[in-house]
């Protein structure tokens, strides 16, 4: 398990690249509305999350799609245990 300060640090890595890719292509346009502005964002991370990552296999979408089947794997098997113990 990582501990506070590594899990900080990745956080805030994870908050330069956005700053980085998405605010930065972003600073020099005008939005009119929060839903402009929103669709815009929504573009960028789409393709952020796409990305493959520099030194690491696959990408975020990737990453998180793995993470919510085990997520899902685990809670079947939860369900499955409290149906055994009744």
């Amino acid at each position: 398990m990582q501990s506070a300060t590594d899990a900080k640090a990745k956080v805030e890595t994870g908050v330069q690249i956005v700053e980085r890719q998405i605010l930065a292509v972003l600073r020099h346009q005008r939005f009119f509305s929060v839903a402009a502005l929103n669709q815009a964002m929504l573009s960028l991370l789409t393709q952020l999350n796409a990305q493959p990552f520099q030194k690491l296999d696959g990408s975020r979408d990737q990453w998180f799609e793995a993470q919510e089947k085990k997520d899902q794997d685990d809670d079947q098997t939860d369900k499955e245990e409290k149906a055994k113990r009744r």
